[in-house]
């Protein structure tokens, strides 16, 4: 049976600004803060065992120190071609050394659910999307970006998901999730 899997890490934040929920919830952004490291691909459901391995094996390997990872997001980029109002991360060698390691040790399993997707994974620049689906009134989206932007986060948990659709529902549900603890 195919599934889509991805690799994300869940980002908790510790502070952010006051119009950042509500905003969320205006455009529709349903999905945890997250940052995706692979993007989702489709699998055969047999190949998950081995996934599951690959990215325990890469983990295993990297001492997070304190158990987790802290971000700082401030820059807006408002991609007009995605219909996408996202807060781009600081520079964090951490994190990109990370989702190198976890793109370069998947590198068998790319058959991207959208192609375009694999030069996100290529070129990555971590960020989180404060948007969801905006096509019809991204201009509105945009402006409606509070002034104050700083969002200060943690990683404490790298997650793996295999669902049978990209939605928020499957990405949001324990059992289609494989938690590893930093």
């Amino acid at each position: 049976m195919k599934k889509i899997y991805a690799v994300w890490c869940k980002v908790n934040l510790i502070k952010k600004p006051d119009w950042l929920d509500e905003y969320r919830k205006k455009y529709k952004n349903l999905y945890p803060h997250h940052v995706t490291l692979k993007q989702p691909c489709f699998i055969d459901e047999s190949e998950l065992k081995d996934i599951r391995s690959i990215v325990s094996g890469v983990l295993d390997k990297i001492n997070f120190q304190n158990h987790k990872i802290k971000l700082v997001f401030e820059k807006v980029i408002a991609d007009k071609e995605d219909k996408s109002i996202m807060l781009m991360a600081e520079n964090n060698s951490i994190l990109m050394d990370l989702q190198y390691k976890i793109r370069t040790a998947l590198r068998d399993y790319n058959d991207y659910c959208k192609p375009e997707t694999e030069e996100y994974e290529n070129n990555f620049k971590p960020h989180l999307t404060i948007t969801g689906d905006v096509d019809d009134i991204f201009d509105e989206a945009v402006k409606d970006v509070g002034k104050n932007t700083k969002c200060v986060g943690e990683i404490k948990e790298i997650i793996l998901s295999c669902v049978k659709e990209d939605t928020p529902m499957e990405a949001k549900n324990p059992k289609n999730l494989t938690i590893y603890k930093l």
